[in-house]
């Protein structure tokens, strides 16, 4: 896989998901009857960093929108095994906690999954500042030196 290929794959799926999270959440006072102050609350968690790494990825596709040749250099397995599996696993265990309150199967209240989602969404963070910011130019806000 190239460089480039790496990007577009990466970048579609986290945006994806992201948004697919995002989504579940606003939508789940119709099919979870979770209050909607509570909905919004969480989706509070997850919309500043969704806003912040999707303008880096967006800007990336508009600034490739004319299909060239791919002549970037390969990635490695490992890079590749990297950036794909902890945006799966924090993907799939944001989802596995929501859904686990919003349908009460893991009896949680909310305060404790609105620690556990901002908890995941700090170690995405943690994650955008090491593979993103090298694959789409994103550079976190830092507050160092305000």
């Amino acid at each position: 896989m190239t460089e480039n290929s790496a990007k577009t794959a990466v970048g579609l799926s986290i945006v994806i998901c992201h948004f697919f999270v995002l989504l579940v959440v606003l939508f789940s006072p119709l099919y979870a009857k979770l209050p909607v102050r509570q909905a919004l609350s969480l989706a509070t968690v997850i919309a500043p960093l969704t806003a912040g790494f999707v303008t880096a990825i967006v800007k990336f596709f508009t600034k490739s929108r004319v299909a060239r040749a791919d002549t970037s250099s390969e990635v490695t397995a490992a890079f590749i095994f990297i950036s794909f599996l902890l945006p799966g696993i924090l993907f799939f265990v944001t989802l596995f906690f929501f859904l686990g309150f919003a349908l009460n199967w893991l009896n949680i209240d909310f305060e404790t999954v609105r620690w556990v989602i901002t908890g995941l969404e700090a170690l995405f963070g943690g994650y955008i500042g090491f593979v993103l910011e090298g694959l789409f130019d994103y550079h976190p806000p830092s507050t160092e030196g305000k």
